[in-house]
């Protein structure tokens, strides 16, 4: 699949939602027509080159979660149902994630891709007033990123 590129005002959301977070890595990956996978079409604090060549459906890894709810997934390594996830999780695994929030990106209330966000050897939980600026920066970019969802 070929990168997409997002405007530089959706890259900019990327960016300060990260800073705000002191996020180590942040992640659009979109849902392709040609394969039914997701590919990751933007990252910040990559670790791994790995992870721009990542792809999975959605029932597994970390869009399993996301895909079946329609919903917003937080967890971390500690929480004790998810531990597994972020031991088979390719994405999880490559950029040595502790804790994640990924939600969905929405077109007509239907999950197209995920945006997730998430720390390096931390132990700290996100906070609600954390986990609710992502997901309203997700309802923003998936608003603005209607010509990519089309496309892709």
């Amino acid at each position: 699949m070929m990168m997409q590129c997002l405007s530089p005002a959706e890259e900019y959301i990327v960016e300060q939602l990260q800073h705000s977070l002191h996020a180590d890595f942040t992640a659009i990956l979109l849902l392709s027509k040609t394969d039914g996978k997701l590919h990751v079409i933007f990252q910040m604090g990559s670790r791994s080159k790995r992870t721009s060549k990542i792809a999975f459906k959605t029932n597994e890894g970390i869009a399993a979660p996301v895909f079946k709810s329609g919903r917003s997934f937080i967890s971390s390594m500690n929480s004790e149902p998810a531990s597994l996830l972020f031991h088979t999780c390719p994405l999880l695994l490559a950029e040595r994630l502790t804790s994640i929030i990924s939600v969905p990106l929405l077109q007509d209330q239907t999950p197209v891709g995920i945006l997730i966000t998430g720390l390096r050897n931390h132990s700290r939980p996100f906070h609600p007033s954390e986990i609710q600026m992502v997901e309203r920066e997700a309802d923003q970019l998936s608003t603005s990123m209607t010509n990519i969802l089309n496309v892709i």
